[in-house]
């Protein structure tokens, strides 16, 4: 037995429905490529004529970009205007731009490293925009160049294998997913507005502009660090915390490593996002924390990056270490963590301004101490940083949807752009 199910074939796309066709992309419809006028010509660039970049292909739906240029710089270029509805792919780069598609929704020009295919009124465009959207790693690998570190071409997109059900359902198919994109935007403006309101807030509630209820101003005080409530005071990070720096073992001692103790390097605050590092890459052993000159932080220390990334902050969530890339926080009894560590982004020029360094930027110890904050009362930090950690649960579980809904698209679409689930 084949194997294949009853009412499907074996291509070279995969196994598909057998009232489905099979094309190469040069065998459907033409292809082309943009142009950039001169930018050492100023009257090719201001104009009227949309121009579009690769950047700006991760829009995926290209309603507007910010290129403009004129009727004499279109003139005197190989930039020439494409109709909407063009599948755009990105030819160039050795980043995440080479493969990505998108489709236009208002004619434009593009660059040299998009390629565009022309719409016809034989295909749905927003179906092919769908199925070469899920060959992005496939047209990575198809890449010109050593390694596949050069690019791609029109010839390589011309020879482009994709499988077409009839156009009804072209239709249907990109129709479905387009209401999932519907759905996944939405969900990312909710985000954005989230996060805009809890900016907000936070400029508000951490200057005293605004008191919760249960709090009054019934008077401000002028400080070195500007005007603050008269109940509330001027502290430096040095007194209400104590900094801690971070230290690696021996990294060809093997008995050093690998053991249970967390280990956290700038890299693990980058990959995360949130409040809170609840792992990391690398562990160390009893052994080598002793010795080293790494400290075992308690939980909810900050772990605060004091080195190239500075005032990148996380809250541990277990005990913890880090490498010397850190100056830690852990908060004595008249600084809340969650306060402080909601303050810090408000410092963070503040220990720019105190940082050194020609390679990287690094802030001291003593430079890190000497900065001064402005301190509620224990308890309406507390209040405070309440509010802001409510906001966070709730954009944390908007993020969780979207995830889930990314997920379900990338589902949907190897369902149905296989032919394995068929919605007529």
């Amino acid at each position: 037995m084949s194997g294949i199910p009853k009412g499907y074939k074996k291509t070279e796309v995969g196994v598909i429905p057998e009232d489905w066709d099979v094309k190469r992309l040069g065998d459907l419809t033409t292809s082309t490529t943009g142009g950039t006028p001169s930018t050492n010509v100023l009257e090719y660039w201001g104009g009227s004529i949309p121009w579009m970049s690769s950047g700006d292909l991760h829009l995926k739906q290209i309603y507007n970009v910010n290129g403009r240029i004129t009727q004499i710089g279109l003139e005197n270029s190989s930039a020439h205007i494409i109709p909407k509805n063009c599948v755009l792919i990105g030819l160039a780069g050795q980043g995440k731009t080479r493969g990505t598609a998108a489709i236009n929704r208002i004619p434009l020009c593009t660059n040299q490293s998009i390629g565009a295919i022309l719409p016809k009124n034989t295909f749905s465009s927003d179906y092919l925009f769908y199925v070469i959207d899920s060959m992005y790693e496939h047209l990575r690998s198809l890449s010109s160049g050593d390694g596949g570190r050069g690019g791609l071409n029109l010839n390589i997109l011309n020879h482009i294998v994709v499988s077409l059900p009839n156009f009804t359902e072209q239709k249907a198919i990109a129709e479905v997913l387009s209401d999932m994109d519907a759905l996944i935007e939405a969900q990312k403006e909710l985000i954005a507005k989230k996060r805009y309101i809890k900016q907000g807030t936070m400029e508000d509630l951490l200057s005293g502009r605004v008191r919760l209820p249960g709090y009054e101003t019934k008077g401000w005080k002028h400080t070195d660090i500007g005007d603050i409530p008269n109940d509330w005071e001027v502290s430096q990070i040095g007194k209400i915390a104590d900094i801690i720096s971070g230290g690696t073992p021996k990294t060809t001692e093997k008995s050093f490593w690998n053991g249970t103790i967390l280990w956290c390097t700038p890299t693990d605050i980058t990959r995360t996002s949130g409040r809170y590092i609840e792992n990391t890459e690398k562990t160390i052993t009893d052994n080598g924390l002793k010795n080293s000159s790494a400290i075992l932080l308690p939980i909810n220390s900050l772990l605060l990056c004091s080195r190239a990334t500075v005032g990148d902050v996380r809250i541990a969530k277990h005990e913890i270490t880090t490498n010397q890339g850190f100056k830690s926080l852990v908060c004595n009894s008249s600084a809340y963590y969650l306060f402080i560590y909601y303050l810090i982004p408000f410092l963070k020029p503040k220990m720019l301004e105190k940082s050194y360094g020609s390679t990287f930027l690094e802030i001291s110890k003593s430079n890190l101490a000497s900065i001064q904050i402005q301190l509620p009362s224990y308890v309406e930090q507390q209040a405070i940083a309440e509010v802001f950690s409510d906001m966070d649960d709730e954009i944390e579980t908007l993020e969780a949807e979207l995830k889930k809904l990314n997920h379900m698209k990338r589902g949907m679409m190897q369902e149905l752009l296989t032919g394995r689930i068929r919605l007529i």
